[in-house]
């Protein structure tokens, strides 16, 4: 199987910018993924002409969005979604690096990728947008020591920490549709600077492509993470749509 992983906001740690940093994934199983990189293709024909390199949804018209959206949730693949407030951490868990904050976020990506390649019995090959957050090295390290620590929710047999590796923005067909995720949650999430809405149209397309629990169904806690996790409660209660 294959993952894609893609930020929006950003993980600050001064208390300044955004109040979420929202980490999208994508996964595939391998026969998944030819048709779901021709669905990303032929929105980027129908937005921009077969010369639109990549999709990156911030800079997307309203429609375009909702149409692209539409067009690859209609193939199949799974979604994650880990979101993090990063000011309603305890005061003894501050991040004060915003490397750490985002290793500790994918941390929660890297352990429902691993349920989900071991429901398909595929290992991961798991790929993040390159950014100034993420050192690859460092994350590989990070989860080795996870996994010697017998982390119970990081299978080695399915997630190989030689596995993880970065792209740069329009490398991959897929993604795109990872940051169309990403961005989709934060809009979701984050009010809007200028208004104070928050924009919920993009997540409830993409709601039924999130990852559920095998034995109840439940999408808090499997395809939407809330972090921290002992505020998960009263943080879905702030928002409507989350179920």
């Amino acid at each position: 199987m294959r993952a894609y992983i893609d930020e929006s906001g950003d993980p600050g740690t001064r208390g300044s910018g955004s109040r979420w940093l929202a980490l999208g994934c994508v996964m595939l199983a391998e026969g998944e993924a030819p048709a779901v990189e021709a669905a990303v293709r032929r929105a980027r024909e129908i937005i921009g002409g077969p010369s639109l390199p990549n999709l990156h949804f911030k800079k997307l018209h309203h429609d375009d969005k909702i149409g692209a959206l539409n067009l690859v949730a209609a193939e199949p693949w799974a979604a994650v979604i880990v979101a993090n407030d990063k000011g309603a951490h305890p005061q003894g868990e501050a991040f004060t690096d915003p490397r750490l904050l985002y290793n500790y976020t994918a941390q929660f990506l890297i352990e429902r990728i691993s349920d989900y390649a071991r429901r398909l019995r595929e290992p991961a090959a798991i790929y993040f947008e390159d950014t100034h957050a993420f050192l690859v090295d460092d994350f590989r390290d990070y989860v080795n020591s996870l996994i010697r620590q017998n982390s119970r929710r990081i299978d080695s047999r399915f997630i190989r920490p030689y596995l993880i590796r970065t792209l740069i923005k329009g490398e991959s067909p897929a993604l795109d549709l990872a940051d169309g995720v990403a961005y989709s949650a934060f809009r979701a999430l984050e009010r809007h600077r200028r208004w104070g809405h928050y924009e919920t149209a993009y997540m409830n397309i993409l709601l039924p492509k999130l990852l559920r629990g095998r034995s109840n169904g439940q999408v808090v806690g499997q395809g939407l993470v809330l972090l921290p996790t002992d505020k998960a409660n009263s943080i879905g209660e702030e928002y409507g749509w989350i179920p």
